[in-house]
């Protein structure tokens, strides 16, 4: 059986035995307006901010309108993607930041 994601992270944990939550970042895509990110080969948590105000949609085949989620100019989101799921930004550069 394959593990889930979270039984695959190791939680660091401080002197008290207390989970710490951190991840460790890895390569960032930049996704410019009206552009999706790469499909997600498995399930994954990613780190995503932007330049300027924006809306973001995800799925399959995402299209993001300015009904979709807003993530405002420098806020920074962690999200669970599933296998297949992209990222669509409209208004601004998104960057997308793998973490482990």
């Amino acid at each position: 059986m394959a593990k889930s994601l979270i039984q695959s992270v190791k939680v660091p944990v401080d002197y008290n035995k207390s989970a710490i939550q951190v991840v460790k970042l890895g390569s960032t895509e930049k996704i410019a307006t009206t552009v999706s990110t790469t499909a997600a080969t498995d399930e994954k948590i990613v780190r995503i901010t932007a330049d300027d105000d924006c809306n973001i949609a995800i799925g399959s085949a995402p299209t993001a309108t300015t009904s979709d989620i807003l993530l405002p100019s420098g806020a920074v989101e962690y999200i669970r993607l599933e296998t297949g799921d992209k990222i669509n930004v409209l208004g601004a550069n998104l960057y997308v930041t793998d973490c482990e």
